[in-house]
């Protein structure tokens, strides 16, 4: 009974089989039928609609023109005092139509005006509650970290100090996050220019100086990867060699080339020469100095008069040198004011802030905050280089008073260069401040870089600086042979599961 059940079944199964295969063949010949016809039926309207289309279009020109031909032939049939009348009542009514037009004009810029008025009155009372709430809130946390960091024994002048470094760094905390919020509320723009790639022809100067800035402060560089390039190393010994003069005009001609309208640049110039002043000047000399007073002391006759410090023939130059770049400092301190945030978008200002711009003698708009504290550190090198030019020129005239001649000038010399590297080592404040996350609370200066063409240009974040690599690794791969075949490889894999999902339809059709 089972195998003739079973016999049956497959019987059944193969004339449904073949029932179902006869049926799919049916469908699909009519299927195809019809979709002949309907491609047919399709092109067949597309044309009579066009032609229809295109008929119609000449049958309302035609009309058209006869219907302007009558209007032309009423009117002319028409009296003149009644034609007369007509086109007055025509030219009044496009008067009217026309006046219509200014005053619909008129109340949509008065619209507009009032749109423009309210948003902004909006925004600046959304961005004056924001800043009220977060001048709290840094208030509140400023309060609880005074209480926390306080301590009952704590002598007075001690709790005065931890108050005043508190409400100095929440202060620059709070500058920071008022930028970013005017940022987010106000209408930005950028206020850089990547520029044009620099050719060697015809100016080779411009394309030596555009290598050079992107060597020494690349834009897409980190400190770290700065230091890798030996380049930079070179142009790093010049800047730190403390005799001939080679230091200072290296600091000369990198002001020279460097973008001085910017602030972070400029700021950046001056702790880069303090720093470098501070090595060269103070640490380097004070040992070199030693050393020669150590060599030409212990001799059976004492020579420091021409082998001590300061006794080479170029060391007035030197000095001369030195303070060329010493006023030069001083000078980009004073330029300052006119500097602007290149590393930063511009936001757009109030009407209010746009009245309160400032202009010099001379019509040059100024910006008195911007590098306002580093002024008031060059001050105090002011102060400490007057006070070094003082204690040599004391010395200087006490020494020939004594002697009467210059046969002990040698002594003024050393003074001279004694005094040099008080005031380098003076510089180390500068170094302090230079420190990472100091710098920019300190400064306030947005970090920028040099990119290939020399042009200045906001400093690469950390994930720009990935996604750079990341590229320049991809373009090599992309032209090696091999990749056509990785990427037939890669195509391969993605077809690959195909056969799979075509087994399971044919799975699918048996059961």
């Amino acid at each position: 009974y089972q195998r003739r059940v079973r016999e049956t079944t497959s019987c059944m199964l193969s004339s449904l089989r073949e029932t179902a295969d006869e049926v799919q063949h049916n469908i699909e010949a009519r299927a195809a039928l019809w979709g002949d016809a309907l491609i047919d039926l399709h092109g067949t309207l597309s044309e009579r609609t066009e032609h229809l289309a295109g008929e119609l279009k000449e049958a309302a020109g035609t009309w058209r023109e006869k219907r302007e031909q009558l209007v032309d032939d009423c009117v002319d049939a028409l009296p003149p005092a009644v034609r007369e009348r007509v086109d007055a009542i025509l030219e009044g009514a496009e008067e009217q139509m026309s006046k219509m037009r200014e005053v619909l004009a008129e109340k949509q810029g008065a619209f507009d005006e009032f749109k423009m008025a309210t948003e902004g009155k909006i925004k600046a009372l959304v961005e004056r509650v924001l800043l009220e709430r977060l001048e709290k809130a840094f208030e509140l946390v400023g309060d609880e970290l005074k209480d926390a960091l306080k301590d009952d024994d704590m002598p007075v002048f001690v709790e005065r100090i931890v108050e005043r470094t508190v409400d100095f760094w929440l202060g620059e905390i709070a500058e920071e996050v008022k930028l970013l919020v005017l940022e987010r509320t106000r209408v930005t723009s950028p206020g850089w220019s990547h520029g044009e790639a620099v050719p060697w022809c015809p100016n080779p100067l411009l394309k030596i100086k555009a290598m050079i800035l992107y060597t020494i402060d690349p834009y897409d560089k980190s400190v770290w990867g700065t230091l890798r390039e030996p380049v930079w190393w070179f142009l790093f010994v010049f800047a730190i060699c403390p005799v001939y003069g080679v230091s200072q005009v290296f600091f000369i001609l990198m002001y020279s080339i460097r973008d001085n309208l910017d602030e972070y640049q400029v700021v950046d110039f001056i702790f880069s020469f303090k720093i470098a002043n501070f090595v060269s000047a103070g640490v380097v000399s004070l040992v070199v100095g030693a050393a020669l007073y150590v060599s030409c002391s212990n001799k059976s006759e004492p020579n420091c008069d021409t082998q001590g410090p300061a006794q080479h023939p170029l060391f007035v130059l030197d000095m001369g040198l030195w303070a060329c770049q010493i006023l030069l400092l001083w000078w980009a301190g004073g330029q300052l004011r006119y500097c602007q945030k290149k590393g930063a978008v511009v936001i757009e200002l109030t009407e209010e802030e746009q009245q309160q711009k400032l202009v010099d003698c001379c019509g040059r708009e100024y910006h008195p905050q911007v590098g306002q504290r580093v002024r008031k550190l060059l001050i105090f090198d002011l102060v400490v280089f007057v006070v070094c030019a003082a204690v040599v020129a004391y010395t200087s005239f006490r020494e020939y008073d004594i002697h009467e001649d210059f046969e002990e000038d040698w002594k003024a010399l050393a003074v001279m260069y004694w005094m040099r590297t008080v005031y380098g080592l003076l510089s180390a404040p500068w170094l302090v401040l230079r420190m990472p996350g100091i710098f920019t609370l300190y400064t306030h200066a947005a970090p920028t870089g040099y990119n290939e063409n020399g042009m200045c240009v906001p400093s690469a974040t950390q994930e720009e600086r990935r996604e750079r690599k990341a590229a320049a690794a991809a373009e090599p791969a992309a032209a090696t042979p091999g990749s056509e075949v990785a990427a037939g490889s890669k195509s391969s894999a993605r077809v690959a599961p195909e056969p799979e999902g075509h087994d399971i339809v044919q799975v699918q059709e048996i059961e």
